[in-house]
């Protein structure tokens, strides 16, 4: 067989033919023997050329994909101006917070029961209340008319110019008063004593007691129980904590049970109650975290107990949020630190 010196270059390959395959003395047999050795150079190179390609577009996405990977440590590394406060300030915070915890634990009323004493002077209160609403009712002239039968003690109006009861008080007593039928002062004194005893259930019914009612140290130890203070702790964490946030119209009042619900959280919990609480923390650095520092406007304020127990806001605390002492205590009283870190 001839050698195709004279061949022009193969148009694949790129080089001259090594024999002259159109030349006629050349045996067929081997002219197709050549022409398969040919088609399968021609496979192996498209394979080489498709593993290759393969080959570099599975570096590029390794390569995107460790990229990816360096933008993202990158960005967990940018610490937020809201999560610099929080470490710079949550254990000042929680210092003082844990003295306003020791002074309502210690010196707050808490409430053991009516004495005749105090029981005569609530009833001489709400009786000169109802005389003075500007409208009556017919069920108020009924309670107005069992009370002007009832014999008061001397020393009861004497000790009723120096005895002060919140309005609000009067006004629940009402609520209840005109449920049920009146037909003596023994109605009156019950719905007195026992009328804040009832159990509350669900969401609306707690939702209605918190906002009509001034957070107390006494409140924790008898009508919320243990158990109730952790179904406190969950509405706060996925209700009223966004409302104290967008500062709602019950926002105020919100803070202030907020405040005491940390206050009466035990120091040692289980770890389905941490959890519980943990759970709060996060959802106010969420909310914390969605603006900038400077737009903060709900400045901590105190509940109206505490401010007669004399509980100062110092210099330290004053900038503070209701959202950023519950983060802090979390973490700091709570060995949640994590959280801020």
């Amino acid at each position: 067989m001839k050698r195709g010196d004279s061949q022009s270059p193969d148009a694949i390959f790129g080089q001259s033919r090594a024999f002259a395959l159109s030349d006629s003395s050349v045996n067929p047999d081997v002219i197709e023997y050549l022409k398969s050795v040919r088609q399968e150079a021609l496979r192996t190179n498209a394979i080489s050329v498709k593993n290759q390609m393969n080959l570099q577009k599975r570096a590029r996405h390794k390569s995107s994909m460790y990229d990816d990977e360096d933008e993202g440590a990158i960005k967990r590394h940018v610490i937020s101006p809201s999560l610099i406060r929080l470490q710079k300030n949550a254990d000042i915070w929680v210092s003082w917070f844990n003295s306003v915890k020791a002074t309502v634990l210690t010196n707050a009323y808490e409430f053991t029961g009516y004495d005749d004493e105090t029981l005569n002077l609530l009833l001489l209160f709400l009786k000169n209340y109802l005389k003075d609403m500007p409208s009556k009712s017919t069920t108020v002239e009924e309670i107005i008319n069992v009370l002007n039968q009832y014999s008061f003690p001397d020393k009861t109006e004497q000790k009723e110019e120096n005895f002060e009861i919140d309005e609000e008080w009067a006004k629940n007593i009402l609520v209840r008063l005109e449920k049920i039928k009146i037909g003596s002062v023994e109605d009156v004194k019950k719905a007195i004593i026992e009328g804040d005893k009832h159990e509350l259930i669900g969401y609306n019914q707690w939702f209605q007691y918190i906002i009509n009612n001034e957070p107390q140290h006494t409140t924790f130890h008898g009508k919320i129980t243990s158990k109730q203070l952790w179904v406190l702790v969950r509405y706060m964490s996925n209700t009223w904590i966004k409302e104290i946030y967008k500062k709602g119209r019950h926002y105020r009042r919100l803070q202030d049970w907020l405040f005491y619900i940390l206050v009466h959280t035990p120091e040692r919990l289980t770890a389905e109650y941490t959890s519980i609480l943990r759970d709060l923390g996060k959802k106010c650095l969420e909310l914390i975290q969605k603006k900038p520092i400077e737009a903060h406007e709900n400045k901590i304020t105190l509940p109206k107990e505490m401010t007669e127990l004399n509980v100062e806001i110092p210099s330290t605390v004053e900038n503070m949020t209701i959202t950023e002492l519950t983060v802090s205590v979390v973490a700091v009283n709570y060995g949640q630190r994590d959280l801020i870190e």
